[in-house]
This record gives structure tokens, sequence and C-alpha cells, in this order.
């Protein structure tokens, strides 16, 4: 019997220190992942894998989500989308649900929300524990 492989999550961020806390967080919950440091490193992946969610951290001048999002709406099939900011505005959080954001974290990010939120993007459920082993 052949068991279908794990939804893998495509983490797109470009600061170091972000990507340590994300890196041993996922890694903790045994998460199959990817890293894009850049939109164009991003969208050569999401063209050529297939992922059960991305997380992306929205930083407009380095890192666009919003256009990001736009883009991934034309992929076969979408992958859910986590998106972290540090600007929790409404005006931000409305136009990131507007163009296809499922989730929304403010950053700095907590090691709680993301064992809360990874495994029910990849898995439909929130056990933490759900990814290990």
């Amino acid at each position: 019997m052949t068991t279908a492989p794990l939804p893998r999550l495509l983490i797109i961020d470009d600061c170091d220190a972000n990507l340590v806390f994300v890196r041993y967080m996922m890694t903790a919950l045994g998460a199959d992942f990817d890293i894009a440091r850049s939109e164009t490193e991003a969208k050569a992946l999401l063209a050529g894998e297939s992922y059960g969610a991305v997380l992306i951290d929205h930083q407009p001048s380095r890192i666009n989500a919003l256009g990001l999002l736009d883009w991934m709406s034309g992929l076969e099939v979408k992958p859910r989308a986590l998106v972290t900011t540090t600007d929790p505005s409404r005006q931000i959080i409305q136009r990131l649900f507007d163009a296809g954001c499922d989730h929304f974290l403010h950053r700095p990010l907590s090691a709680n929300a993301l064992c809360r939120l990874i495994p029910d993007m990849l898995f439909g459920r929130t056990d933490g524990l759900a990814l290990a082993g």
C-alpha cells in the first residue's frame, strides 16, 4: 500500500532572523517545507511544485504578499495562504483577505500560533503534534 505524500509548505521570507525561528518551528513539527527568499524564487517553486500551504511574510518593499496572492490565483491548484506582517491595519488585513489570504498573523510570530495554524492549513486540523512522527 502506498501512502500519499504529506502536504508541503512553502515559506516565503527574506529575513534571516524570521527564517531561523520559522525553520526551527517547522522542523519541530515535522513539516516538509521549502524556503523562497524572493518573489521570483517563490513563483519558480510554486510553478514547479505542489504545496498545501504557503507562509508569506508581507513586506511591501521586499516581498509583496498582495502581488503573490494575485499571481497564485492563476495556479491550477492554489495552496492555502498564511500571511504575516508587522502592519495589522484594517486596510491591509482587508486587502490581504480580498486577494485570497486564508489566515493572517501579526508579527512577531509566536510558536503557539504557528503550531495551531500550520497543521490546520496543511491537514485541516489544529493538533500541533499531528505533523510529528
